[in-house]
């Protein structure tokens, strides 16, 4: 199974979510980051990034939140 993932980068931390909305399949890689919130693109629910946490709810499934270790370029896992 396919998982898409959106990847945020927050004061030079990595986070990886997933990069659905439960509203209509968003996708969330294609909405607004502000600090540590992104804002799906459909309809304006906000998510903390950092810790996975719908913010800005509308009566919606909340989405899968998975939390992926980070490798970066020379190998190292960035937690």
């Amino acid at each position: 199974m396919k998982k898409e993932i959106m990847i945020a980068n927050i004061d030079g931390k990595y986070y990886a979510i997933s990069d659905r909305c439960g509203h209509s399949n968003a996708s969330l890689s294609m909405g607004s980051l502000n600090g540590k919130v992104v804002t799906c693109p459909l309809h304006g629910a906000q998510f903390d990034v950092t810790i996975g946490r719908k913010l800005r709810d509308f009566n919606l499934t909340i989405p899968l939140w998975i939390n992926f270790p980070m490798i970066s370029c020379v190998g190292q896992i960035i937690k």
